[in-house]
């Protein structure tokens, strides 16, 4: 959901808000994380990788509905006029500002728990190629001595 300026005729200059419930807000674009970064391309498809994957379009979708809320507790705020912001109206209101709010929190959250498991995947795929060159040194060793012993 989306709302947008308009110049209504005869306000020169002012701004008015409209809601269009079927104007939604762009999606993040793909192969972008949270943090910003761009994904590693040689990364591999590990289970760690389709989870960070999945926790990272969840981590979108939160982001995506916290501003859409945002949005339409804006609309309400402007377009209801004070007489009519008592009671349960009101209270709405103040709920889906609270309801905003803890979205925003939870993909703040949410984006640096998946900084983290990408530093954590990162980490794995250095460890891993050390220890695959290390393993192949040792194989080299291994060929050298077999084949001093042999002469």
């Amino acid at each position: 959901m989306r709302c947008f300026p308009t110049t209504p005729d005869g306000l020169a200059g002012a701004r008015v808000w409209r809601y269009d419930p079927k104007v939604l807000l762009p999606p993040k674009p793909k192969g972008i994380s949270m943090a910003g970064k761009q994904k590693n391309p040689s990364r591999g498809t590990t289970t760690l990788d389709r989870t960070l994957e999945k926790s990272e379009q969840v981590a979108a979708d939160v982001q995506r509905a916290s501003d859409n809320l945002a949005v339409v507790n804006t609309v309400l705020e402007q377009e209801l006029p004070e007489e009519v912001q008592v009671g349960e109206v009101a209270q709405a209101i103040e709920h889906t500002s609270q309801l905003e709010e803890k979205l925003a929190k939870s993909a703040e959250k949410l984006a640096e728990v998946n900084a983290a498991l990408s530093e954590e995947i990162e980490k794995r795929l250095e460890v891993t190629a050390e220890r695959d060159e290390s393993q192949a040194l040792a194989e080299k060793l291994k060929a050298k001595i077999r084949a001093e012993g042999a002469d």
